[in-house]
């Protein structure tokens, strides 16, 4: 939530702001809210306490301090007076100012490495013929070989070799019948 939406909700339920001080050094206001009043101020030590300052190139520190200082001023007190204008939700302001967890993160390969080597162990020295009845069968697409198998079906293939070795023994190709032909 932006720092002028929460002024506006503050207003709204009747808050009422009257700006003291507004530059680069300070943003001073008195604060009135359900029949209390105070004055909250967020000034340039408030940010150097808070680590953001000294500023960091091209920041919004950097660019427009006074509104940074406003910003803040503007939540610190929205959020002490009414917070159920912002239950909990950060201006972004705040939120330029956060470092982000470092978190484990697993990435889960498009193809298992482990099938692959299975299915390749499996079909040594019978690629082509493997390939071939895949293609025929429609489990791959002309230019695919056993290696594009979806992992669900290479996982059937690899638990039950027979499904596809038994039926390579069927399967003549041209060069093996040439080859029967002109040896015997």
């Amino acid at each position: 939530m932006r720092s002028d939406a929460m002024l506006a909700g503050y207003r709204a339920r009747g808050g009422k702001i009257l700006w003291k001080q507004f530059d680069s050094r300070a943003a001073i206001a008195l604060w009135t809210y359900d029949g209390n009043a105070c004055e909250i101020s967020f000034t340039t030590e408030d940010a150097k306490m808070a680590g953001l300052l000294p500023a960091k190139p091209g920041s919004g520190w950097a660019k427009d301090p006074s509104a940074m200082l406003r910003a803040r001023c503007i939540s610190k007190a929205v959020r002490m007076l009414a917070p159920e204008v912002v239950a909990g939700i950060y201006t972004p302001e705040e939120t330029e100012e956060f470092t982000p967890a470092l978190t484990e993160v697993s990435v889960a390969p498009t193809k298992s490495f482990d099938i692959t080597a299975k299915l390749e162990a499996l079909f040594e020295d019978r690629e082509q013929e493997v390939n071939a009845l895949l293609l025929k069968a429609g489990r791959i697409q002309e230019g695919q070989t056993f290696r594009d198998l979806p992992d669900a079906v290479a996982s059937k293939y690899i638990s039950k070799p027979d499904l596809i070795l038994s039926k390579l023994a069927v399967i003549v190709t041209p060069e093996i019948a040439t080859t029967e032909v002109s040896n015997g």
